[in-house]
């Protein structure tokens, strides 16, 4: 949630900011954690593709999730895909704010 009024707010100077959405990454803390306390998940994804497809994408925010068929993710406003409804929440924002 960071990142989307950030990506919002810095759009407009040309600044990017991207909130990235992990799916199981083979980082220390999770097999630190899979070590103490046991599980699977399965096929861990490498951090290094993780930062690369995040690089790639970071000018395509505000958010991008990893690995899944819509790397953009579902919008918090229905059928609006994620980046129209946080561009929209901006604008009435602002318009909002511009009047007061």
């Amino acid at each position: 949630m960071l990142a989307e009024p950030l990506w919002a707010e810095w759009k407009v100077a040309g600044g990017d900011a991207l909130g990235l959405v992990l799916a199981a990454t083979d980082t220390p803390t999770l097999q630190r954690m899979l070590a103490e306390h046991g599980g699977d998940f399965g096929v861990l994804t490498n951090p290094a593709d993780v930062a690369t497809q995040a690089l790639d994408n970071l000018d395509k925010g505000p958010t991008w999730s990893f690995g899944v068929s819509d790397p953009n993710g579902p919008s918090p406003l229905g059928q609006l895909r994620r980046r129209e409804a946080v561009e929209l929440l901006s604008a009435g924002t602002r318009a909002l704010y511009s009047t007061s």
